[in-house]
């Protein structure tokens, strides 16, 4: 990995000494409070700088994707992208305004289709250059989704372009992803003890497609031990709270590449190494359970990704939005499918069975789990409570 991507903890942020109004405007930046911004905006007479012109867009280009982003089909406003260009274009001394807008106006020309035009706003950044930023900074933060936007361009312009080219491109698209991740994660870590209210924080959709796309490509190109090491290298990284859903994301994704694609002849253990080879905190140690064949491994990453979708499918009964509730027990049902596999695999029925029964807390009317949960019990040998859950599933 690059060194240049890795943002260091003890670097200072080369920007301007801020006023308060500014200061607090950070934080809320930090904090991903874009209302707050707004609303700020308009019942206090704040002075208009280039840093506070920056949040004012900023504000409005994220709750739009937020709140008002259809898909493909939809265009973020133009006007949001010319106040970002202007911005960005004018010139100010305040780094901090020079560089964020730029991501900002890359972000904004993506999620409009506009490929090219983003690839040329991250081209004149020149990412590659722009290290010494504070990994808690909200610049971090935006480099981090810069390169996972100049991955997804990359892959969408090479689309159109010969063979070669694609396979030229290869290597650049899962670089910018890896970068991207590891950026993202290390901001993670450290803005944690900054972030008062850590419920508004959130992984963005370009990075959680970048680190789940980059094993994948390796994939494509017949590097399986690369796939393995990268999300192997991910989760062993230390979890934060917004992190969680990414991370039982990726468990399911190992232990299902696991479960298909390794067997215990060509099985390598994950390897402890201490060092911090991607810039950010990892669990290591002698007290570390090592899993010895591709079973256990996969077993052992369903059961914490199992805890973690447990917890999301009963907390997204608070959610307001049916779509919420819709993807948390989408990934659930993902889950505990492939622990009917695993432990099917060494005859653990009745842990399989344990485990579904938690299931049942927030699968009224789910026909699957039911159906899943009654042939647990008849193959653990409990034939007439699951023929019970038979009569009521069927």
């Amino acid at each position: 990995m690059a060194s240049s991507a890795v943002v260091t903890k003890t670097a200072k942020s080369p920007r301007i000494k801020r006023n308060k109004q500014e200061t607090e405007f950070e934080k809320y930046r930090l904090e991903e409070k874009w209302s707050t911004i707004l609303d700020v905006l308009k019942t206090a007479k704040v002075p208009k700088s280039d840093f506070i012109r920056l949040c004012e867009v900023e504000a409005q280009l994220e709750n739009f994707l937020l709140n008002d982003y259809a898909g493909a089909d939809s265009v973020v406003p133009t006007a949001y992208q010319e106040t970002l260009r202007s911005i960005f274009n004018s010139g100010s001394d305040d780094l901090v305004v020079h560089i964020d807008s730029g991501l900002l106006l890359a972000k904004a020309l993506y999620y409009s289709n506009l490929y090219q035009k983003a690839l040329s706003v991250l081209d004149d950044l020149a990412l590659d250059s722009q290290s010494g930023w504070s990994a808690a900074s909200r610049t971090s933060r935006l480099l981090s989704e810069g390169y996972a936007v100049r991955g997804i361009c990359l892959e969408k312009v090479s689309q159109s372009q010969s063979h070669v080219v694609r396979i030229g491109r290869h290597e650049e698209v899962i670089e910018c992803y890896e970068r991207a991740g590891d950026l993202y994660i290390q901001h993670l870590q450290e803005s944690q003890a900054q972030v008062l209210d850590k419920r508004t924080v959130t992984v963005s959709e370009e990075v959680g497609h970048a680190l789940q796309q980059s094993p994948i490509l390796r994939m494509s190109h017949g590097d399986l031990t690369g796939a393995i090491h990268r999300l192997r290298q991910v989760l062993r990284c230390h979890e934060t709270k917004c992190s969680r859903s990414i991370r039982q994301t990726l468990s399911r994704q190992l232990a299902e590449i696991l479960l298909r694609g390794v067997s215990p002849e060509t099985y390598r253990k994950p390897e402890l190494s201490r060092a911090r080879t991607i810039g950010v905190y990892q669990h290591s140690g002698d007290d570390l359970l090592v899993p010895d064949s591709p079973l256990q491994e996969a077993i052992l990453l369903l059961m914490i990704s199992e805890l973690i979708a447990f917890q999301q499918a009963v907390l997204s009964r608070d959610q307001d939005t049916r779509l919420e509730r819709k993807i948390a027990f989408e990934n659930t049902v993902a889950v505990y499918d492939l622990l009917c596999v695993a432990l099917s695999r060494v005859g653990a029925y009745a842990q399989l069975t344990e485990i579904l029964e938690h299931a049942m807390k927030f699968s009224f009317g789910e026909s699957h789990i039911w159906l899943q949960f009654g042939l647990a019990l008849i193959s653990a040998g409990n034939l007439s409570r699951g023929l019970a859950v038979f009569q009521v599933s069927l």
